[in-house]
């Protein structure tokens, strides 16, 4: 795989994953992770005809919207100017998760990460070093963190997005 790639956080992909959204709040949510995530923006200015580009009608992106703001999901900062983000507060998104025992949700998820994450592939023979563009500075990368037990692993994604976003307590 070549070209370019956009930097959304693992626990924003989780959620949106692991929640109960209709196909049109996926696609709005999706087309708003782009825009912000991958543009390296705090917050997205987008018409509702803009929003059309995702496979959303006209008619129904204004409802939509609403209904995400309403799910503490999004935040509509400027609604004449169409100037929305994306809520960094993912623990309190009024949103159903897809399965009901969480927990159940959770390991499966972990399993099929352990699974697929072997690190001798990683770079190697899945991901030849000349097709992956992979970022050179520290500055691009989350930062590495040491838990509890002493096991290395990514920064916290609440971190992460707060780092992004700031704050969302700040308002």
């Amino acid at each position: 795989m070549s070209g370019d790639f956009s930097m959304i956080p693992h626990g924003f992909l989780d959620k949106l994953i692991m929640s109960n959204f209709k196909k049109r709040q996926l696609k709005i949510l999706l087309y708003m992770a782009r825009m912000t995530f991958g543009c390296h923006k705090r917050e997205i200015i987008s018409s509702h005809t803009e929003f059309t580009m995702c496979g959303v009608g006209n008619n129904v992106i204004k409802k939509e919207l609403e209904i995400l703001a309403s799910m503490n999901v999004i935040k509509i900062l400027d609604k004449e100017s169409s100037v929305y983000n994306m809520n960094p507060d993912m623990l309190n998104w009024l949103v159903k998760p897809a399965m009901r025992d969480v927990e159940k949700q959770r390991d499966i998820k972990n399993r099929v990460i352990r699974r697929q994450l072997k690190p001798s592939d990683l770079r190697t023979k899945i991901y030849p070093k000349q097709t992956l563009n992979v970022p050179n500075s520290r500055s691009q990368t989350p930062e590495r963190t040491r838990d509890d037990n002493g096991n290395s692993g990514l920064k916290h994604i609440g971190n992460i997005v707060k780092d992004i976003y700031g704050n969302p307590n700040k308002d």
